[in-house]
């Protein structure tokens, strides 16, 4: 099968092998989706036709005929006015229809992907905390044992970036919009004991991890990604460090069209450190299209 998550930024394809539970080719590619909808609640033209250019270039890389896709929408079309026209041109034009899911969905199937991996690392926890920021909304999702808890944020780099480029300072912005966040956290340590565990995924966090071990966009390696751990205290070096950077050097290391988002990006991750009270966190590569192969698969069973 196929699993397709379309992000708010960037939109993601992985196969996978029910049977041999093996993986198979992925692509990944920067579409903007989000782009304006802070001022606009609409997708733009322009966004639709990079995920229907992407989705092409996926067909090339990706076997579409021999195997069945299950492809969601998240955050962006989730708000957007005009999600059911551009979903509708996205499949004339493409053959792949998209499902817009819930956060909480979205949190159920990450969760999912996270479980499997932690499993794999021999990470053994009955508590830990799940957070994924991504373009357009951030997922906040507590597990203990076999019982979730879950909020979705419309907290996203993409917007969050736009935003600040138009009414000034983001850390103002950031005060502000992360009072929700502060008040689900605090209401949950009110009843629950702090998990043993801060996980990240999404891309940000990633990134960094990718970062620090010196690898860039082009030489990113998911086994080195998968465990790695990510301490706050490098957090301000790390920013220093890629605004020093022109752009072009910066994207080597991000990826083309997240020089600025990665910036934003790790000023919402800082700020959920101390809102957490954590100061590290296991970074997982797998996130959403990964949750989504191994619930399909799993149900196949």
């Amino acid at each position: 099968m196929i699993a397709i998550d379309l992000g708010s930024n960037t939109i993601r394809f992985v196969e996978y092998n029910c049977s041999t539970k093996t993986w198979g080719d992925s692509y990944e590619a920067i579409v903007k989706t989000a782009d304006r909808l802070f001022c606009t609640n609409e997708i733009k033209e322009q966004a639709i036709e990079r995920i229907i250019n992407a989705i092409k270039h996926a067909k090339n890389k990706l076997d579409f005929q021999n195997n069945q896709v299950l492809a969601v929408a998240t955050a962006a079309m989730r708000l957007a006015d005009n999600a059911a026209d551009a979903l509708a041109k996205i499949k004339v034009q493409t053959g792949i229809s998209f499902n817009i899911i819930s956060g909480s969905d979205e949190a159920k199937y990450t969760v999912y992907a996270v479980q499997k991996r932690l499993n794999a690392l021999h990470v053994k926890t009955k508590t830990f905390v799940l957070v994924d920021i991504g373009g357009g909304s951030t997922e906040i999702t507590f597990v203990n044992n076999n019982n979730i808890t879950t909020n979705s944020f419309n907290i996203g780099i993409v917007t969050l970036t736009q935003q600040a480029s138009n009414n000034g300072r983001l850390d103002n912005l950031l005060d502000n919009i992360l009072k929700d966040v502060k008040l689900f956290i605090r209401a949950y340590y009110q009843n629950n004991m702090r998990p043993e565990l801060f996980v990240q995924t999404a891309g940000t966090p990633t990134t960094l991890a990718a970062y620090l071990q010196g690898l860039g966009y082009d030489t990113y390696n998911p086994a080195k990604i998968n465990g790695f751990v990510l301490k706050q205290n490098v957090l301000k070096q790390v920013k220093k460090e890629l605004l020093a950077m022109d752009k072009q050097t910066r994207a080597k290391y991000v990826g083309t069209g997240r020089e600025d988002l990665i910036i934003t990006g790790i000023d919402i991750v800082n700020q959920i450190y101390d809102i957490l009270g954590f100061k590290d966190a296991i970074v997982i590569d797998d996130s959403l299209r990964e949750g989504l192969a191994f619930y399909y698969c799993d149900k196949l069973k």
